[in-house]
């Protein structure tokens, strides 16, 4: 038997019973933005227009509390500090940066002006005191988040879209169009190397907790760096575009979105485990490389965010286009019978999706050992 037939024969055999996930919609319907905060209690997302910051409780899917941004501001990037003390959004039409406090409601915003560009990506360090960010201005800024001054300033050639604090470490990857990983010294303001895999534009950045392995992802290309050599680790190919990559936080497990999917891998082996996914999708394996065709051209199914929460590397939250949403996934569903409250349109009233009822989405676990 080939080793596609093989794949989906325990494709079929390994589908979960019962489907799991949380799913929060609203009237304004959701835009592709989402964060969660590293001590697993909220996911941040965003109403479509982009002018409101919805925060949630991870675990049923109520919104907490809301954040009106500036009324000219339409956000364009969102990221939660490692502490889960505060969040900074991205604006697209301001270009600047504007930071609240998730432990405090209403408190007002610090703002960080100097880009010229729309904002694309931001990360914050480990120790919360710096912000990096990067816009269409082709620059590449370091914030202190204290005085809310500008504390580097690296300029580019071509845009840069992705950038993200190395773990225990003083270095700043960024990516740029010509598909390009660039190391930066934030204490020295040195360059210290370019990584490059035969990627074309570099999309997202990831880096794993331990500071071991550093993801790249252009529109159909996932590498996956050491950082101990500044080598490929791992390689993995995409039919679609990839729309973004994260770490588990035991750095474990890396995840991507690509079309109406996303892929679950172990880092160092780089078996494929978990799909979340559309049952509108079908799948063909052909050499370890996971290709999948749509059925269909709704684009909202469109998956565009992917994050772990909290602690837990089982937990994963997907943010969809428009009124399809967001979702968390209990990767562990398929073993435990866990079932998470969903809460669905303004009336936040209960639902739950499973394969005899509302089928709309699904996890499959893989096993290629």
């Amino acid at each position: 038997m080939s080793l596609c037939a093989q794949n989906k024969t325990k494709m079929s055999q390994r589908q979960s019973t019962t489907i799991r996930d949380v799913v929060w919609r609203n009237a304004s319907r959701l835009n592709n933005l989402l964060d969660t905060s590293p001590d697993g209690r909220w996911v941040l997302c965003t109403t479509y227009d982009g002018r409101v910051v919805r925060v949630c409780d991870a675990r049923t899917g109520a919104t907490s509390f809301t954040v009106p941004l500036p009324s000219d501001v339409q956000i364009r990037c969102v990221a939660v500090s490692p502490d889960s003390s505060s969040f900074a959004v991205g604006a697209y039409n301001t270009c600047n940066v504007y930071m609240a406090s998730l432990t405090a409601q209403n408190t007002e915003f610090k703002v960080f002006r100097g880009h010229t560009g729309r904002l694309l990506d931001m990360c914050f360090s480990q120790d919360v005191q710096r912000l990096v960010t990067c816009a269409s201005d082709k620059t590449v800024r370091i914030w202190d988040v204290l005085t809310e001054e500008q504390m580097h300033l690296v300029q580019s050639e071509v845009w840069v879209n992705a950038v993200v604090f190395i773990p225990n470490s003083t270095l700043v990857a960024y990516g740029d169009e010509r598909g390009r990983v660039h190391l930066w010294d934030v204490q020295s303001g040195q360059h210290i190397r370019a990584l490059y895999g035969e990627q074309f534009s570099i999309q997202r950045l990831a880096c794993s907790n331990n500071g071991r392995w550093l993801a790249s992802a252009s529109d159909e290309c996932l590498c996956i760096w050491s950082l101990a050599d500044f080598k490929v680790h791992r390689k993995h190919y995409m039919a679609y575009p990839i729309r973004d990559v994260t770490f588990s936080p035991n750095s474990k497990f890396v995840a991507l979105a690509t079309g109406a999917v996303c892929y679950v891998w172990t880092v160092e082996d780089g078996v494929l485990r978990y799909i979340l996914d559309d049952p509108s999708m079908q799948y063909v394996v052909e050499d370890a490389h996971m290709r999948h065709i749509l059925r269909h051209n709704h684009m909202h199914s469109t998956i565009t965010t992917v994050r772990f929460i909290g602690g837990s590397s089982y937990m994963l939250a997907t943010c969809r286009l428009e009124d399809i949403g967001a979702e968390v996934w209990d990767l562990r569903a398929p073993f435990q019978n866990n079932v998470l409250a969903a809460l669905a349109r303004q009336d936040w009233r209960r639902f739950f999706r499973d394969r005899d009822g509302d089928n709309t989405a699904s996890t499959r676990v893989l096993e290629f050992m």
